[in-house]
């Protein structure tokens, strides 16, 4: 078992959660034909293209130095990116089954999967805010913040694009006839 997790997780079904909530009526609608689960679909694929860009740039990194990424199988990536839509898929549904509860839970679902998200990085803050290699942190090497690695570049303006991305599309899937 590799002693690792991924620390995406909760961000994912944040993202699917959210794309439930472009979906204005879901009655009587397959939910897999909506401009919501497209849109949500389209900016989980580019999310995916920015995690994998960062396999590419800091695979160590990636792995949070628990392992070194060029003894992990290049499918095991392709693997989790898989999880990823899994996980975005869940959320998705979870926001339509948590409404037949009633109406307050998917919004808070929707805030438990925000703080989630940043809380899951407390236990790896350390690996996470220094980009080097397993061999550098296992020696105690320390890399560069990563607010100054090339993670952090890319990362920025990956970022940046898929919000604006993400708010256009979550606009024009409000905007679909019900």
């Amino acid at each position: 078992m590799v002693p690792t997790f991924i620390i995406d997780w909760p961000f994912l079904i944040f993202l699917g959660l959210l794309y439930g909530f472009a979906l204005k009526n879901p009655e009587g609608r397959p939910l897999f034909r909506t401009r919501a689960f497209v849109a949500g679909t389209l900016v989980l694929f580019l999310f995916i293209v920015v995690v994998f860009w960062s396999y590419r740039i800091a695979p160590d990194w990636m792995w949070m130095y628990f392992v070194e990424a060029m003894n992990v199988p290049g499918w095991i990536v392709g693997l989790i990116l898989f999880g990823y839509y899994l996980t975005f898929l869940l959320g998705f549904l979870l926001k339509f089954e948590l409404a037949k509860l009633g109406k307050g839970f998917p919004g808070g679902a929707l805030v438990l999967s925000v703080a989630a998200s940043g809380m899951i990085i407390l236990p790896v803050k350390d690996r996470y805010l220094n980009v080097t290699t397993t061999y550098g942190w296992r020696a105690g090497i320390l890399g560069k913040p990563l607010p100054e690695s090339d993670v952090a570049s890319a990362m920025n303006m990956a970022v940046a694009g898929l919000i604006v991305i993400g708010l256009l599309l979550f606009l024009w899937a409000r905007r679909e006839k019900t």
